[in-house]
């Protein structure tokens, strides 16, 4: 079966377990939240079906009005944004629907950056402009604040410069800089990012203040133990010793309750789709779809990586989400975005590809 209802079968069926197992421990540790994220996910499939129906080589076309909305969108932030726990990240509208741009941009900015690899000659200063105008949206996502997904932009954007071909050379130089530059990325931070930095070097120094939140996630990943505590019993999250146990540690919550082997599953799950997505850009009919598919890989496997990292305690703490697991619409509906892009390349693919059944 090539298809499953009109949408890559590969991609589409891997992404709807991920997100049922997602449901599923919400259920079991918020079940408040359970409906909304049920509606969620309605929106989200009909979010992806559309994109997988658009042609997704219409986009260059528009480069410049979609890199204008998206920082447009990102101002609103600033201009209609309610600060939460001293960050303004989200927009209220109509009083129950909020919605996080900075989590909505993503596949928009992603073609943004695609397109400009799109003609035969790019000269260097042409290059730095286009640097400097996508570090204008990075950067205002940096001082909302939001860590996590800035790290996420900047990731796609080395992935996608990378698999471009583009004066290679440029990319461990951009990286170098990067290193150089962190006292001057350290001033960027709010106090509670750095303690946070801190204390992932030694968690033990406060237990109970800031090393806490790390010190909770550690433990819920362990008492899990091989095949997990069981739905609806898992002691860190439903005594609530485990902050944030809905969105940036589900994973930790995923793992007290469906143990190592249910662990086991998610990753699986995880590197099906991310084999997909490399399957789909190297199979893609044009340039555009590579680095497209390169820039979709690198942010699901950014956020995979970062969010279960520190669940695990390998990664500092950084408020990002667990791809179509977290709580919330706005990732949620990003990713059916990323995915439904993903599926119409496949649709347009130049040739059958090894994971294709018949």
């Amino acid at each position: 079966m090539r298809k499953f209802l009109g949408l890559d079968f590969w991609l589409f069926i891997p992404a709807l377990t991920v997100y049922t197992l997602g449901i599923s421990i919400l259920l079991s540790i918020a079940p408040n939240l359970f409906f909304n994220q049920l509606i969620y996910g309605v929106a989200a499939f009909i979010v992806f079906f559309v994109f997988s129906q658009i042609d997704y080589r219409i986009f260059p076309g528009f480069n410049k009005i979609i890199y204008i909305i998206c920082v447009i969108f990102l101002i609103l932030t600033y201009v209609l944004g309610q600060s939460t726990r001293g960050s303004v990240r989200w927009i209220d509208v109509g009083g129950f629907i909020r919605l996080q741009p900075s989590e909505l941009i993503k596949p928009f900015l992603i073609m943004f950056v695609a397109s400009f690899f799109l003609k035969k000659s790019q000269s260097f200063p042409r290059f730095i402009i286009w640097t400097i105008l996508y570090f204008i949206p990075l950067i205002m996502v940096l001082k909302q604040p939001d860590l996590g997904n800035a790290i996420v932009y900047f990731s796609f954007w080395i992935v996608i410069i990378f698999i471009s071909g583009f004066k290679v050379w440029l990319v461990p130089i951009i990286i170098c800089l990067t290193v150089l530059f962190i006292p001057l990325f350290w001033r960027f931070l709010k106090d509670y990012q750095k303690e946070r930095i801190v204390s992932f070097l030694n968690p033990q120094s406060d237990p109970l203040g800031i090393g806490y939140n790390a010190i909770q996630a550690m433990v819920a990943v362990g008492s899990g133990g091989f095949w997990g505590l069981g739905l609806g019993r898992g002691t860190q999250s439903h005594l609530l010793f485990l902050p944030e146990y809905h969105t940036d540690f589900i994973f930790a919550s995923f793992s007290e309750e469906f143990g190592f082997i249910g662990v086991l599953l998610l990753i699986f799950l995880y590197c099906l789709i991310l084999t997909r997505i490399i399957v789909i850009g190297i199979n893609s009919q044009d340039k555009f779809g590579l680095l497209v598919s390169g820039g979709i890989f690198g942010v699901l496997f950014t956020q995979f990586f970062i969010n279960v990292g520190m669940n695990i305690g390998l990664l500092p703490i950084t408020g990002i989400t667990l791809p179509l697991v977290s709580y919330g619409g706005s990732s949620l509906l990003s990713f059916a975005i990323l995915l439904g892009i993903a599926s119409n390349i496949a649709k347009n693919r130049k040739k059958d590809d090894l994971l294709t059944i018949r």
